[in-house]
């Protein structure tokens, strides 16, 4: 999963320093972004495509979306993360959408229909970068 230490892998842990149980929400991401920012603000990232490829029956995840509606001549990927996505009840998305998959776009405008929330957004101005990670904690 990512690489990601076993205690932020979807579960809580124990706080040895204050002696109490963080309640870790879980969030998926799309691709490799920083996660300080992530775990700082009570997440733990879930990374989708790891999800997605790593599980023993990684076609359910693309049933699921075919079932939704997804064409099969659609990329597999596209429709295993969405899969993992709702198959793993993942509420919280952070999707970047200027990389290399020219479908995250739409993949994402697809998971908003299903009430997935984004709480990150694209900011290009400092200020507001700065206004947006203030407003995690």
């Amino acid at each position: 999963m990512g690489g990601f230490p076993p205690f932020f892998i979807g579960q809580n842990y124990l706080c040895r320093n204050c002696e109490a149980i963080i309640i870790m929400t879980k969030i998926g991401i799309t691709t490799t972004v920083p996660i300080e920012v992530i775990i700082a603000a009570g997440y733990t990232p879930v990374d989708l495509n790891n999800l997605f490829i790593t599980s023993e029956s990684y076609s359910r995840y693309i049933d699921i979306a075919e079932r939704e509606g997804f064409p099969k001549s659609l990329c597999a990927w596209t429709k295993g993360i969405y899969g993992a996505c709702i198959g793993n009840n993942i509420r919280e998305i952070v999707g970047v959408i200027e990389g290399d998959c020219s479908n995250t776009k739409a993949l994402i405008e697809v998971l908003k229909l299903k009430h997935i929330r984004f709480p990150f957004r694209i900011v290009i101005q400092k200020k507001l970068l700065k206004k947006k990670l203030k407003s995690l904690w």
